[in-house]
Parts: structure tokens; sequence; C-alpha cells
């Protein structure tokens, strides 16, 4: 049985997170650390666990096995070298870092303490995608020419009555890149992209306070160009479809 502390409480983990480990057979909550105790008291209270009062105090606990960061992106870099170094297995919310030197950083610290680091993108686990998987490595669809990706949202919800800040790339356009390179067993040569923010009020849900669409040209090994977008500004209604093209047939995932 795996004990895990869930660092940060906020929305991912009481909607994803704390149902997911409930529902394993092989995984239990041992506690929680929020800068707020009087939101880990109410987790404990809700779920059940320990509340933690500082990060040191989960390092020194030998009941306490792995850690769930779920917590804004900057804090993760050092939450995750310190849950290592004092022997834990993480598992990271996306993205796993801010840059590619500290994701290299943790991944180094990981093999150095022989514990698992891993990252939340979880899409790689969806049917759907396991055997769109399946057929384009069986060589169904031929070769892999081109593609089209799309993850868009509302907007954000607010947070104690405050206006989010989120980032169309960093909360949504991780998950397809992701999967881009689950997909397809390719990886990125060279993109161009940008980043923008095109609603400063939204119609149904507070607007957020970062940029909310991004849109990308990708190039790929073995010839293959595909175009992403990410988007918090899908007010009508979520929009995940994905179509792969190849030289004997196109797929599309989550369409009609």
């Amino acid at each position: 049985m795996v004990r895990i502390v869930i660092i940060g409480s906020g929305d991912i983990a009481k909607k994803r997170h704390i149902p997911g480990i409930l529902q394993t057979s092989n995984g239990e909550i041992a506690g929680y650390y929020n800068r707020s105790r009087e939101h880990s008291e109410a987790a404990a209270a809700q779920w059940g666990g320990k509340v933690y009062s500082s990060p040191e105090e989960i390092w020194k606990d030998p009941e306490a096995d792995a850690v769930l960061v779920a917590v804004p992106t900057p804090a993760h870099y050092p939450l995750v070298m310190d849950a290592l170094r004092a022997g834990k297995h993480v598992l990271c919310e996306k993205p796993l870092a801010l840059n590619k030197e500290e994701a290299k950083a943790m991944v180094k610290e990981a093999e150095k303490q022989q514990k698992k680091l891993m990252v939340c993108h979880v899409q790689r686990l969806y049917a759907p995608h396991e055997k769109a998987r399946e057929l384009i490595r069986d060589g169904v669809l031929g070769k892999i020419l081109t593609f089209r990706t799309f993850l868009g949202v509302k907007g954000g919800a607010a947070v104690d009555g405050k206006t989010p800040w989120k980032n169309a790339v960093a909360e949504l356009g991780t998950h397809r890149i992701d999967l881009m390179r689950y997909l397809l067993g390719a990886e990125a040569k060279r993109a161009f992209g940008c980043l923008v923010r095109l609603e400063e009020t939204s119609p149904e849900t507070p607007a957020i306070t970062g940029e909310d669409n991004a849109f990308c040209l990708v190039e790929y090994e073995g010839g293959i160009y595909g175009m992403m977008g990410f988007s918090r500004t899908s007010y009508g209604a979520s929009d995940r479809t994905t179509w792969i093209y190849g030289t004997e047939g196109a797929m599309t995932i989550y369409g009609e």
C-alpha cells in the first residue's frame, strides 16, 4: 500500500486526484499540506488523513511513501527536489517545471535517489488515445503525414472570489504536446507559435488573467507536420478533437 501526501488541495486535487486515490486498491491518502492549514483540515475532515504543518514534516515522516504535487508551477521544482531527496516518490501536476533545466535536474535527482518521478499527463491513459496509438503503430494509416489537434475549454472558475491565472499552453497545451509525442512515437524538431490574450471578459465564467489562446505549427521526426491549438475561450462547448492523416487513411479522435 502506497501512502500518499497531497500537497495543494485546490480544484484539481478535489475533482481528480483525491477521488482517484480513493478508488485505487494499492494507494491511500496519508495526509495533506497547504499554505492554508484551514484547507488541509477541511480536506482531512472530508476524506481522512492527517494535516501536515510544513513540507519538512512530510519529508521526515516514514509513513509517507509518496507526494502528489498539485500547486502552481513555480513551486514545483523546490518541492519535487526536496521530496526526492527525502526518499519520497513523486507525482507532479503538469507542466513538470518552468524550464528544461529544472526538469532535467528533477529527472537526474529521481535517478540518483532511485525514486519514481511522474507527471500527470493522464491523456495517455484515455482509451481512444490508447487505441489510436495501437492503430498508428500497426501501420493501419500508412505513413503519417499531418495532424491537427485542438484542446479548448471555457475560461476559468473563480478561486476564493479571485480571477485565476491560467495560461493556454501551461494548463492545456502540455497535455496535447505530450499526447502527440505518445501517438506519433516521434519527437518535435522545430516549432513556430504564438501565445495571445483574446478575451478580457467572459460571457459565462470569470475571465482568466493569463494568455488564453495559443497556436502552433510543428515539424516532427520522419517528416510529420502538425497544427496545434489550445484555447480557454471555447465558450460554446469543449473542443477536444484530433485529426491524423496518413498515406492509407485518416483518423478522428473524439469526432462523429
